[in-house]
C-alpha cells in the first residue's frame, strides 16, 4: 500500500504540531477520549488550587476540538462543586454538561465574565496566541487563567505580565511555548503561577488504554478498511 498508519497517543493533534505529517500520505488517528479523566483531573486541581482565593462560582471552559472529550469530562467534574460553566467553540451547539455555549467570536466577553478561564486548545492555525494581552485584560482582577492544551495558543509575555502586575489573581500552567521550560524563565519567579510539567493526560495505565485502539486500527488499516478506524484525523 502507498500510504502508511501512524497513531499518535496526544490529547489534540492538528497541522500546526506535526508539520512533517501534512505533506504524507499517511493516515493519522489521536487517542480521543483516552486522557480525557486524567486530563480534566488535572484542570480541576488547578482551578482548586486558588478556589480559597474566589469569590464568585461562576466557571468558563474554553476548548476548540477538545470541548467534546477533555472539555467534556472536566465540565462534568467541575459541575459537582455547583459551577457555572460555559464553553466556547468555533461550533457553537448544545452539549451536555455545559450551561452555556459562547462562539469563538466571543472569546473576549466570555474571559470578563469567567473566574476561572481554561484553555485545552491545540496548536492549529486559528488558534496560535488566541489567547493574547486582550483577553487578559478583560478578565476580572480575582480571576484565575489555567492552561492545559498548547502554549503556542498563549501570548506568554502578555500573561507574564498580567501575572506580575497583579491583573489577574494568578495562573495554573502545565503546558508552555517552549518544554521543558526553561530555567530563566520568569514564570518561575512569579508566586501567582502554579506550574506544572505536562502531566495533563498521564496516567500509569496509558499503554493498557491506548494498545487496544491502536491494534484495531492498525488491523482494519492492513485490511484496506480504513472507513472504518477510530478516530482519524481529518486533513
Amino acid at each position: 500500500m502507498g500510504s502508511r498508519s501512524r497513531a499518535r497517543a496526544r490529547a489534540q493533534v492538528s497541522e500546526a504540531a506535526e508539520p512533517e505529517l501534512a505533506q504524507r500520505p499517511s493516515t493519522l488517528t489521536w487517542a480521543a477520549a483516552i486522557q480525557a479523566v486524567e486530563a480534566a483531573g488535572i484542570l480541576v486541581a488547578s482551578v482548586l488550587a486558588g478556589v480559597d482565593a474566589a469569590t464568585g462560582q461562576s466557571y468558563h471552559l474554553n476548548s476548540g476540538i477538545a470541548l467534546t472529550v477533555i472539555g467534556i469530562a472536566t465540565a462534568k467534574l467541575l459541575k459537582a462543586f455547583e459551577m457555572r460553566v460555559i464553553g466556547v467553540t468555533r461550533t457553537p451547539r448544545a452539549i451536555d454538561g455545559f450551561d452555556e455555549i459562547m462562539p469563538t467570536a466571543e472569546l473576549k466577553a466570555a474571559a470578563a465574565r469567567a473566574d476561572y478561564l481554561i484553555n485545552i486548545l491545540p496548536a492549529s492555525k486559528d488558534n496560535l496566541l488566541l489567547f493574547d494581552r486582550a483577553i487578559f485584560a478583560a478578565m476580572k482582577p480575582s480571576a484565575y487563567y489555567i492552561s492545559a492544551g498548547r502554549g503556542q495558543t498563549v501570548d506568554e509575555a502578555a500573561l507574564i505580565e498580567a501575572l506580575r502586575e497583579r491583573r489577574i489573581a494568578g495562573a495554573g500552567l502545565d503546558v508552555f511555548q517552549t518544554e521543558p521550560l526553561p530555567a530563566d524563565s520568569p514564570f518561575w519567579d512569579l508566586p501567582n503561577a502554579f506550574i506544572l510539567p505536562h502531566l495533563g493526560g498521564y496516567t500509569s495505565e496509558y499503554e493498557d488504554l491506548i494498545m487496544p485502539l491502536i491494534l484495531e486500527n492498525m488491523r482494519l488499516f492492513l485490511a484496506e478498511r480504513q472507513g472504518e478506524m477510530q478516530n482519524v484525523v481529518k486533513r
